[in-house]
């Protein structure tokens, strides 16, 4: 199939407004469609996506948690999440707060990236997390069921957890120690804070 201003040339596409064929040349593409130059300037300009989510929503929504992922349309962050702070219950306030304080956090994020994934839908979709869901959902379900173990094993949890500072410490010497390693390796440390 030749383009119908160059006889010469074959086709790039055929423009959807008038269904003619042109070459590279003469066709423009707007919003994945191919148009004839005529057409391409009379075609509405593509509309800017505005976000679909409410970051800042969807953060508030996770004190109650699962209800901020909910609302994302994420169900296995919700049921992940509602029941990560269910077992928290059981064993005390530091651990409850840090549950709300994670589902707040990462609905906020998911929110941001669902929104850049909407604004950009050529794109290959937000980054993938460092860590799938299953491993993390697996992860907190063998950390919750280690505790009700020790609870029925007679442990006292009470002055176990009140070491539970210990993590934030252990958690602030892997991230330093993360950083330091990639900058000796030579990569560009990540940006935890990015979506």
């Amino acid at each position: 199939m030749k383009c119908v201003n160059h006889s010469d040339i074959e086709a790039a596409g055929v423009c959807v407004a008038c269904g003619k064929p042109f070459c590279v040349e003469c066709i423009g593409v707007r919003d994945n469609r191919f148009y004839c130059q005529k057409h391409l300037e009379e075609a509405a300009p593509p509309a800017e996506v505005p976000g679909r989510f409410k970051p800042g929503l969807a953060a508030v929504m996770s004190l109650l948690p699962g209800l901020g992922h909910l609302y994302l349309g994420l169900y296995d962050r919700a049921l992940v999440g509602f029941l990560a702070f269910f077992a928290c219950t059981r064993f005390g306030g530091p651990l409850v707060v840090a549950a709300i304080a994670f589902a707040a956090v990462d609905a906020h994020r998911q929110a941001r990236a669902l929104n850049a994934a909407a604004a950009a839908p050529d794109a290959a979709g937000p980054p993938a997390p460092p860590y799938p869901l299953r491993i993390v959902a697996g992860v907190l379900l063998i950390v919750i069921g280690f505790l009700f173990f020790l609870e029925q094993a007679g442990v006292d949890l009470e002055a176990m957890l009140g070491f539970w500072p210990v993590v934030f410490i252990g958690l602030g010497v892997w991230m330093i120690w993360a950083h330091l390693k990639k900058e000796r390796d030579g990569k560009p440390p990540e940006d935890p804070g990015a979506p």
